[in-house]
């Protein structure tokens, strides 16, 4: 994320197949991503974002993320 923010994207986006594997587990990547975005404001000066897909088995699981 960072990379292709500090590269010159304004907005990076998850993949929809993008989920909450055992290996990557959603809020670990949401807090990662949000640290990249974070990095790359204050390295570039400009606005930056990232689009994260909040798909979870349940609605309520769903506006948590959101």
């Amino acid at each position: 994320v960072y990379e292709g923010l500090r590269g010159g994207l304004d907005f990076l986006k998850d993949d929809e197949n993008i989920n909450s594997q055992p290996f990557m587990r959603w809020k670990e990547r949401f807090l990662y991503s949000m640290e990249a975005v974070n990095r790359s404001i204050a390295a570039t000066g400009e606005i930056k974002g990232h689009y994260m897909n909040i798909t979870a088995s349940t609605m309520e699981d769903m506006y948590e993320r959101a």
